[in-house]
């Protein structure tokens, strides 16, 4: 039986990816977006 996002379950799973949310959301409020998270590139102004 294959479960490729148990690993996401655990507590520290979780912690890591409010941490990686929240460091993505700040990024975005800054001006400085991670390039892989832009679904528009053409709307992001330097």
């Amino acid at each position: 039986m294959l479960a490729p996002h148990s690993g996401a379950s655990t507590g520290e799973g979780r912690a890591r990816m409010a941490a990686i949310a929240a460091r993505n959301i700040l990024d975005g409020l800054y001006g400085h977006p991670d390039p892989a998270m832009v679904l528009n590139p053409e709307m992001v102004t330097d």
